[in-house]
């Protein structure tokens, strides 16, 4: 059954009628806490309206700052990018480091580049070592959306374990997404661009068994290890020449100084392994570039 006191205000809200909100609440104290069916609630519609008369009359009518729906208020008030209204929840009690539906306020912050709005959040208390379900760390929220001025503000802060995790982490993603503007931030940071990830491959070699070109050059322009080699023994190019669609990336290799010969566990070279692929253009430039066959 709908809840015909929560829609009148819901819509009393959206109007800026605060004649009409009073009536409201006053014929219904708890109706600023209910929630639709699809988790609105009257304090976080009054913030996404950015109205803080009204979420002042709100808070005083009894809602809460830290209940919410599908977020927490404050979480949906750094959306807004309003400071005043973060700052008016943390002056009322809002928790910082409450996770809703696994979103941190600290994060979204970090995401929208709002760095105001991070230092504030911090200087309340919020813990920089929080890791967000949805997203991951804040540290790799700030670097992916390209927001390094709170990056850099928020690293000498965070603890070392998690700045070293949340910069690898974003490598791999960012060689996912091809984010090269990622990738050079993260290289020019001094970040070991030859680490090895979970799966055992290194960037570059992830970028190549993805066919990501854009993440290829960049690696190699930061001059990622193009003969680095993985447990099996395969280099990049082994894997390369496997993709018989892509002749791009093999030339990319081969002109960043791949060796040609070289074998893996199995003893495959990258020849053979082309020759087993089928593609005569990539098996026809290694024999050009001095690949023997055993």
């Amino acid at each position: 059954m709908a809840d015909k006191n929560l829609e009148k205000l819901l819509l009393a809200i959206e109007n800026n009628d605060l004649k009409k909100i009073r009536e409201l609440i006053a014929a219904d104290l708890e109706v600023v806490e209910r929630r639709t069916v699809r988790g609105e609630r009257p304090l976080e519609s009054a913030i996404e309206s950015e109205n803080t008369t009204i979420i002042k009359e709100l808070i005083e009518a009894g809602a809460h700052p830290d209940y919410g729906g599908w977020t927490t208020p404050l979480d949906a008030a750094v959306r807004t990018g309003n400071i005043y209204i973060v700052n008016l929840l943390l002056e009322v009690g809002a928790n910082p480091n409450l996770i809703v539906a696994g979103n941190l306020p600290l994060t979204t912050a970090a995401s929208y580049g709002y760095l105001d709005i991070v230092k504030l959040l911090v200087k309340s208390d919020a813990n920089v070592n929080l890791f967000d379900n949805n997203t991951g760390t804040t540290l790799g929220m700030a670097i992916l959306n390209g927001n390094y001025n709170v990056f850099n503000y928020l690293a000498p802060l965070t603890s070392t374990e998690l700045r070293i995790w949340a910069e690898t982490y974003t490598l791999f993603t960012s060689v996912w997404d091809e984010n090269v503007k990622a990738i050079n931030f993260l290289a020019q940071s001094g970040v070991d661009i030859n680490q090895v990830f979970e799966d055992d491959y290194t960037p570059l070699i992830y970028a190549v068994r993805k066919s990501q070109i854009s993440s290829v050059q960049v690696l190699l322009k930061w001059k990622a290890d193009v003969n680095s080699r993985n447990k099996k023994g395969k280099t990049a190019l082994m894997y390369a020449v496997e993709d018989n669609k892509n002749l791009e990336k093999v030339l990319l290799l081969i002109e960043a100084g791949a060796k040609i010969n070289t074998k893996d566990n199995d003893g495959n070279t990258a020849l053979s392994l082309a020759i087993e692929a089928g593609n005569s253009e990539i098996i026809k430039l290694l024999i050009e570039a001095g690949a023997k066959q055993y």
